[in-house]
């Protein structure tokens, strides 16, 4: 967000609260890093994912991409997609 110019200056603690919202209400999720000293954030979503995807790398809000440039751009995702998904399926159902 710094490279960006969102933030003035490049201090991570400043997005905390933000984040910590955004988790609150359920649009994205805390993925603690085995061995790291940070966090991973996702997106739940993964339609939500793709759009902001398509958006900071293409500006999707603002042209019009073709059906196949989505596609092409989707379907390496989807297996990232899929797991995650399995992935907390399998944690909501763990007794």
């Amino acid at each position: 967000m710094y490279a960006r110019k969102l933030l003035q200056k490049d201090d991570p603690s400043l997005i905390q609260n933000y984040l910590k919202t955004l988790a609150k209400i359920g649009l994205i999720e805390k993925i603690s890093v085995l061995n790291k000293k940070f966090d991973l954030y996702v997106h739940v979503s993964p339609i939500l994912d793709l759009y902001f995807y398509l958006d900071a790398k293409y500006g999707f809000s603002e042209i019009n991409i073709p059906d196949q440039e989505v596609k092409r751009v989707f379907m390496p995702k989807l297996p990232v997609h899929a797991e995650q998904f399995s992935e907390s399926c399998s944690l909501k159902f763990t007794v």
